[in-house]
């Protein structure tokens, strides 16, 4: 949890905290960026994979994560509660929230060139619901499980053609550079599909 101040995450995987994953609150700044959160929170948990409540900043980011089989209490983003005014891009939401309560998102931010599963599908025209085709999300052990996702996953290079890589966001999880168009998520393009 960080209250005030900055946060950077970048390439790491929060997962299995019961707890909640990561709660940004008081006008912190974030830079959330190619990281897998996964089986974060419980049913009762106010904080999922993330929670956001901090002011809006042109600083703020939220890109190219994998959010997987987190939960939290009813009318609670799952996978991201969100009220810092940010656009979300290039994520993967699967199999967050219970089977009563499967709120992937919740709260004030916009999210663009993102797809869930199942969950109730994002508005907006470069959002969609699909599977995202990961290889292995569900294994037991955190050391097994494997969120690349397969080479005909609706995920696969349908990011936004003519993005402009940051610094923050020009190499996915494995430190493999992005190429575009990317792969939405947190891990580029299957080596089996060649990068365009």
């Amino acid at each position: 949890s960080i209250s005030g101040g900055s946060l950077a995450l970048s390439q790491s995987t929060i997962a299995d905290d019961h707890g909640g994953g990561v709660q940004v609150t008081f006008n912190a700044t974030f830079k959330i960026v190619s990281d897998v959160f996964a089986h974060n929170g419980r049913g009762g948990t106010s904080v999922g994979a993330l929670s956001i409540a901090s002011r809006s900043s042109t600083e703020n980011e939220l890109e190219f994560c994998t959010f997987y089989a987190n939960e939290a209490m009813e009318g609670v983003g799952a996978a991201v509660e969100c009220n810092a005014g940010v656009t979300a891009r290039y994520n993967i939401m699967s199999a967050n929230g219970g089977p009563m309560t499967p709120t992937e998102i919740h709260g004030n931010c916009s999210y663009e060139y993102t797809i869930t599963s199942p969950g109730t599908p994002i508005p907006g025209a470069t959002n969609h619901q699909a599977d995202p085709r990961f290889v292995n999300p569900a294994a037991a052990e955190l050391s097994d499980r494997d969120f690349h996702v397969l080479p005909d996953s609706a995920a696969v290079l349908c990011a936004d053609p003519m993005v402009e890589f940051t610094d923050d966001t020009k190499y996915d999880i494995e430190d493999k550079p992005r190429t575009r168009p990317a792969t939405l998520g947190a891990y580029q393009v299957p080596d089996s599909v060649p990068a365009q």
